[in-house]
């Protein structure tokens, strides 16, 4: 899913795919389609709200001393780090 509750949910918990997650959240907020809860796209949003909490997931998950950046996925965040900055 490429919802915010799925995203905070596979950081948090440490997913496997975590990773994953982050690069197809960002390709949604890159086109303005990233939504809170994919089973109830059409709730009001808060936006300064939902990106805050983007942003915080994000910090956890680079935090995270398990996770590891392998080559491949700097290559595929590359074109991503625009949208990015745009969230600081």
């Amino acid at each position: 899913m490429n919802d915010l509750i799925s995203f905070e949910r596979a950081v948090y918990g440490r997913a496997p795919d975590r990773v994953a997650r982050l690069l197809a959240v960002l390709r949604t907020v890159a086109i303005d389609k990233l939504v809170v809860d994919s089973t109830r796209p059409d709730d009001p949003v808060d936006r300064a709200t939902m990106i805050q909490r983007l942003a915080g997931a994000i910090v956890a998950l680079f935090a995270d001393p398990t996770m590891e950046l392998d080559a491949e996925f700097i290559d595929r965040l590359m074109p991503l780090l625009k949208t990015m900055q745009q969230l600081c």
